[in-house]
């Protein structure tokens, strides 16, 4: 029966997670914990699989981190360059 605590409290986590726009957070947490499990385990086309997935999201993270910040900075400090 614990097997069912631990999927029903990941299922509200990730919910939760989900409605308050941490998502990312979630997913890096995921495969921090999965890949390593994963290979404990000798599954290791499902731990390569995660890992790529992580590779995916961290990547993502960072060009989206970027983007903010400049977006921001056009908002803050000078208005958008006029386009022709």
């Amino acid at each position: 029966m614990a097997w069912f605590d631990h999927l029903l409290t990941t299922f509200y986590t990730a919910k939760w997670q989900v409605t308050a726009g941490q998502a990312i957070y979630y997913r890096i947490a995921v495969d921090l914990v999965g890949v390593p499990e994963l290979l404990h385990f000798r599954y290791y086309p499902s731990a390569i699989l995660y890992a790529i997935y992580a590779g995916f999201v961290i990547w993502g993270f960072i060009v989206w981190l970027r983007l903010s910040r400049a977006e921001a900075g056009h908002r803050v400090g000078t208005p958008a360059p006029a386009t022709a």
